[in-house]
């Protein structure tokens, strides 16, 4: 019996230092919208899913929409990693006293300068471009004084050279505040 307390304890020692990787293997597999959108987002490395206060926060947590007082728009552009990859964003959210609030959301990132290359690695095009957009058309309106609730539609398009395809989402966001 006194043995037990020793081989659980060194049981809980060995399970607690155990090396787990939290996101092996994931570079690269992400939508390039994972970044989200806005100035301030990025400032906070995307710690914007209880923060009000722009428009842009519609991609984080539709609820936040209802916590706008006034009109606003935002505008982004920004260019990653070099100067042929650029990320674009428009937001705009339109409080109502009564009824909620309506946002929506344009974001874009454009590639240029993908060279396209056969099965023998014969280039065919030195220039061939992605584009992904992403439309987000937003609700939300407060439930309770100190409870909030939203829902975006969400709307994917992605070209690659001369494939394409769109999708169609839903989110749904919740804010409580004390």
């Amino acid at each position: 019996m006194r043995r037990r307390p020793g081989i659980i304890a060194t049981l809980a020692v060995a399970a607690a230092l155990q090396a787990t990787p939290v996101r092996a293997g994931s570079y690269g597999t992400e939508l390039p919208f994972a970044a989200g959108t806005g100035a301030r987002a990025s400032g906070m490395g995307l710690a914007a899913t209880s923060l009000p206060g722009a428009p842009s926060s519609q991609y984080f947590n539709p609820a936040l929409l209802a916590t706008q007082r006034y009109k606003a728009f935002e505008f982004y552009r920004t260019t990653l990693f070099d100067s042929d990859t650029r990320f674009h964003s428009v937001a705009y959210v339109h409080p109502s006293l009564d009824w909620g609030a309506l946002g929506v959301t344009v974001m874009r990132l454009d590639v240029s300068g993908i060279e396209e290359r056969d099965d023998m690695n014969v280039l065919l095009s030195p220039d061939l471009e992605n584009s992904q957009t992403r439309l987000l058309l937003g609700y939300a309106f407060g439930v309770l004084p100190s409870m909030k609730a939203g829902a975006n539609l969400k709307v994917d398009h992605q070209s690659f050279g001369e494939y394409s395809g769109s999708a169609i989402g839903v989110d749904i966001g919740f804010l409580y505040s004390t």
